[in-house]
């Protein structure tokens, strides 16, 4: 709950200590006297008519943080890879929704380029068949601007999510504007920021009471990125039977369309070359981000930096890999069976599924075989409860520390040059280069913290708490 603003009266009429009759300033106290005039001393009030005038509270707590936000993001969309400006939407998705416009047996050559090509569904290549009908360039264009709509109709509903006041907001847009994941998708032309604008809207439907049209628009996500079925696993894990609905609903009626319309075989094609070579090994490449990659580029070293290929692990690594992850994954399921409350009988407040959700789409990004930079875009929604909140979830300095070392590392720019000394580069290019990775685990951790205090303190259950 905000905390009422308390009100300051001045008294016209009367004389603090230090001032004349005739309002001159006392020069026993040079020190003290600016700041006992009273009110009408003060130039007219300058702090008061600022306050009050719209146009320049518009352009102070608006327009300005914008251009400014605006500004940092351009910057560092200049450093941040890919060198070509939306590979992945040129290269992949454009040329998806361009082949479909012959029929559907135009996709099968990219089928056929395996993680070259499209690596998503069949189906959602249609998706894309508007923007096929634009030359590139102006596909682009209407790309970006598609995804810089997403992204602040994202932010907005963040704020709103977690009832921040102007000056959080406006920290909470900077923070936007340097998230080097984000930055890193949208420059190569990658839907995560898109993903994140789906995922504050089914927070926001889920506060309402709307799970199934939460569940539908979950799912419809989890087709465009497997790795968050994981999402699925966990309402069905919790019950929450309409948002289960929905989600086997957009995730049936996505597989049964696809298969009705590209057939059988081009679906065992794009299993054979998208899907299952990276089910049992990962890729070392610099921007793939999960615990099994760190491990694969402890192994292979810099020789793995651009490769995309997936790699066996020899048995040591393996079996390192295999530990961190359980280890991640068990301590993630046990604090999930934490009771809901000190009244084990209460329903599972809706709170808890707000940080339980985030739990395990934090989850997702750090354990998935395949997690690329830009799906670290999302840990921007626990970002959105946590800064310029004063709440006892994060009252400790060694907590507020953490989250904002989480902070620094999650923003880090996604770049694939190394440093041309051997010692600098072999250490950025095995462990310094999984600063998303080190980010994303803590604040896997974090949340985890946050809901072990709400499994052990119920009065501390709200909707817009953390």
């Amino acid at each position: 709950m905000r905390s009422a603003t308390p009100v300051v009266r001045v008294v016209i009429g009367s004389q603090p200590p230090g001032c004349c009759q005739s309002g001159s300033v006392s020069r026993k106290h040079p020190r003290r006297n600016m700041s006992s005039l009273p009110s009408h001393h003060v130039p007219a009030n300058l702090l008061a008519r600022w306050r009050a005038t719209p146009w320049q509270t518009v352009l102070c707590l608006f327009v300005m943080p914008m251009a400014f936000s605006g500004g940092l993001a351009l910057l560092l969309l200049v450093v941040s890879d890919p060198p070509v400006v939306l590979q992945d939407f040129r290269d992949a998705y454009y040329l998806a929704g361009v082949a479909v416009q012959a029929g559907p047996h135009g996709l099968s050559p990219m089928i056929a380029r395996g993680t070259d090509g499209f690596v998503n569904l069949p189906i959602i290549a249609y998706l894309f068949w508007p923007l096929g009908l634009l030359p590139v360039f102006w596909a682009s264009v209407l790309f970006s601007i598609i995804g810089v709509f997403c992204v602040l109709a994202a932010w907005w509903l963040l704020v709103r999510l977690a009832e921040l006041e102007a000056q959080s907001a406006v920290l909470l847009l900077l923070v936007f504007a340097i998230n080097g994941p984000m930055i890193y998708g949208f420059k190569e032309g990658n839907v995560s920021h898109i993903l994140l604008l789906m995922f504050a809207i089914a927070l926001t439907w889920l506060r309402r009471g709307a799970e199934f049209s939460a569940g539908l628009l979950l799912g419809f996500a989890a087709v465009i990125k497997p790795p968050l079925l994981l999402v699925g696993i966990y309402f069905l894990f919790r019950r929450r039977w309409s948002v289960v609905a929905g989600g086997a609903l957009s995730c049936a009626a996505a597989g049964l369309l696809s298969l009705a319309v590209f057939g059988w075989a081009m679906h065992v094609s794009w299993y054979e070359l998208c899907i299952k070579p990276y089910s049992d090994n990962p890729i070392a490449a610099f921007n793939s981000q999960s615990v099994q990659a760190f491990f694969l580029r402890m192994q292979v070293g810099l020789d793995g930096w651009f490769d995309w290929s997936p790699i066996p692990f020899e048995p040591a690594y393996w079996f390192y890999s295999t530990i961190v992850v359980g280890g991640i994954a068990a301590f993630v399921v046990l604090t999930l069976l934490m009771p809901a409350g000190r009244d084990s009988g209460q329903a599972h407040p809706l709170a808890l599924i707000q940080v339980e959700f985030m739990m395990i789409v934090a989850l997702a990004c750090v354990i998935s075989p395949i997690s690329w930079s830009h799906y670290y875009t999302w840990f921007l929604m626990p970002f959105a409860f946590f800064v310029g909140r004063d709440d006892p979830a994060w009252s400790t300095p060694i907590l507020r520390g953490a989250g904002w070392l989480g902070i620094v590392l999650l923003s880090t720019p996604v770049i694939a040059d190394i440093w041309r000394s051997n010692w600098a580069s072999s250490t950025y290019g095995q462990i310094g280069v999984s600063s998303l990775l080190f980010g994303g685990i803590i604040w896997l951790l974090l949340l985890c913290r946050v809901r072990y205090r709400m499994a052990s303190d119920a009065h501390a259950v709200a909707d817009n708490s953390f």
